[in-house]
């Protein structure tokens, strides 16, 4: 009995490969889903867009690592994309409201900057 259990609850190392793609790829549906309407209008005039625009291209950037297997890529683009999503917190106001939108974006850039496409 006792190894049965040792064996279930051992990790599965080989899921990793799977779950980052998948990762990367929540990423994308989120960016599309949270900002899709923002960047589509093509309104230039203000920083905001600017910042949501820089998003939606970290998360190509992080995806692009992925895709390519190049670990800076993804990186960089983590480590962007948790400070953008931070400064899209706390500027012009904290609300509990950008605070839910904004945090998975830091978590996952958080984690990409840490473990980069590994």
């Amino acid at each position: 009995m006792f190894y049965l259990k040792s064996i279930i609850m051992k990790p599965i190392k080989g899921l990793v490969p799977l779950s980052v793609w998948l990762l990367g790829a929540i990423l994308i549906y989120f960016l599309v889903r949270s900002h899709y309407s923002t960047i589509i209008t093509f309104q230039f005039s203000g920083y905001y867009y600017f910042m949501v625009l820089s998003l939606g291209l970290l998360g190509i950037l992080i995806a692009m690592g992925i895709l390519f297997k190049n670990d800076i890529m993804a990186v960089i683009g983590g480590v962007a994309m948790a400070l953008v999503a931070l400064a899209l917190i706390f500027i012009d106001g904290f609300s509990l409201a950008k605070l839910q939108q904004e945090i998975i974006f830091v978590v996952l850039g958080i984690y990409f900057a840490a473990r980069g496409r590994s």
